[in-house]
């Protein structure tokens, strides 16, 4: 129910609201260049100081424990 009530909130603050420019908003949305420029960076590091393998990695461990556990 709480969740259905922050929607509907959140969904009329923004219909009601100008649209920010875009310079606001650019640093706030992935995408595509910024990935590629990412992964560039990440290449340097050694694959356990990767941010990407690491929440992959915790992930597949909860996951685990779910599954033993349920």
């Amino acid at each position: 129910m709480m969740t259905l009530f922050s929607r509907s909130i959140f969904i009329c603050t923004s219909l009601v609201s100008q649209k920010p420019p875009p310079d606001q908003v650019v640093s706030l949305t992935w995408n595509y260049d910024f990935w590629r420029s990412e992964s560039r960076q990440l290449q340097k590091l050694t694959w356990y100081r990767d941010y990407r393998i690491q929440s992959a990695d915790l992930l597949a461990k909860a996951l685990a424990i779910v599954v033993v556990w349920w």
